[in-house]
């Protein structure tokens, strides 16, 4: 849709250089595995500032497109959200505010009821983002970011993906384990920091969702401003 010279086409380049990088494998196998089968759609929004009502709105309506055609798009799907690439980038901590402005916005648009399996709290180890009765795992990447490479773009992107990917990618215990020893090990070479003891089996005792989907530039957790999502309804 969008040709050479339009910045949605450099965002899109921008965030596929990184991972088909053959020399320096980006950790996360199974969105490049994604990329490569087309199991992604893509979503473009004009500034980073995931505040804007126009962006929330733009997130919302891309989620209520995508949730019926995830599963046919294959195991690997997500939804990936492209910022257009800003000169003047935001610190780690005003990046981190916008992200949960912006998910406390589209749950204020959901139209279906939150899941009864998943807990409301966010200060809860059963609790993740969802979205049109769906669970989902989310991962910002920011400009921000410079220390921990796994978690830096060059435009700001989002990837949101629906949470029975992982039953399907870990169908045993002896899957789960092995997929999430390599992404560890992957993880170990690409970034010159240790990984996140945030970093846990979601459900584990003591594990935070939350606190995965924001990683900061040392291992201490992001703060997150909310106890629940849309917890008095906008509109």
């Amino acid at each position: 849709m969008y040709g050479q010279g339009t910045w949605q086409r450099q965002a899109f380049d921008s965030y596929i250089s990184v991972l088909l990088k053959e020399d320096d494998v980006f950790p996360c196998i199974y969105a490049t595995k994604g990329l490569k089968s087309h199991d992604q759609l893509y979503v473009f929004i004009n500034s980073d500032d995931l505040s804007d009502p126009t962006h929330i709105r733009i997130l919302a309506n891309a989620l209520q497109y995508y949730l019926p055609r995830a599963r046919a798009l294959g195991p690997n799907t997500s939804l990936v959200l492209l910022a257009k690439e800003t000169t003047e980038p935001r610190s780690m901590s005003e990046y981190n505010d916008i992200f949960w402005k912006l998910l406390n916005g589209i749950a204020e648009r959901d139209t279906v009821p939150w899941p009864s399996t998943i807990p409301r709290d966010i200060d809860n180890d059963r609790w993740c983002l969802c979205f049109g009765g769906e669970p989902f795992f989310a991962v910002i990447q920011t400009p921000a970011h410079e220390v921990r490479r796994s978690r830096y773009a060059k435009g700001l992107t989002i990837v949101f993906q629906p949470k029975w990917i992982f039953d399907i990618l870990f169908k045993s215990e002896a899957k789960r384990a092995g997929a999430l020893a390599k992404v560890r090990a992957l993880l170990a070479k690409f970034d010159p920091i240790p990984v996140s003891p945030e970093l846990k089996n979601y459900g584990d005792e003591g594990s935070r969702e939350a606190k995965q989907y924001f990683l900061l530039d040392e291992n201490i957790p992001a703060s997150c401003p909310y106890r629940r999502l849309a917890a008095e309804k906008a509109y």
